[in-house]
């Protein structure tokens, strides 16, 4: 199955097409820069270390990129220290979400509340 954007006239389109062709894999055509880079999630993975830790983990994991969901107990520059250390690159943190007890799930979206996250 190709996907729609396949049918682009768009330079970049134009490798994807040759990467969705049906057997392009087997056949050794699949271009490596269409490949996704992947970010490990630092809420789900590496729990059996401390959080800040787990930059490290990631890292000697072979992840180029980490994300998590919730970090602000953290001061930014450990955040940042431990980045720069492991040569790292953060790529989603998502935005406050509130309070989880009380039934928030996240405020970006709540008309009212932008200086609780601001």
């Amino acid at each position: 199955m190709r996907h729609k954007l396949c049918r682009s006239k768009i330079p970049h389109c134009r490798r994807h097409r040759i990467a969705c062709k049906p057997g392009a894999l087997a056949s050794g055509t699949y271009l490596p820069e269409t490949m996704p880079r992947f970010a490990a999630n630092l809420s789900f993975l590496f729990n059996e270390v401390p959080f800040l830790d787990r930059f490290a983990a990631a890292a000697n994991a072979g992840f180029k990129a980490i994300e998590f969901a919730f970090a602000y107990e953290y001061p930014a520059n450990e955040l940042t220290s431990r980045l720069a250390a492991n040569g790292l690159e953060q790529v989603l943190i998502n935005a406050p979400p509130g309070d989880l007890n009380a039934g928030d799930r996240g405020l970006a979206g709540c008309t009212g509340r932008e200086h609780e996250f601001a």
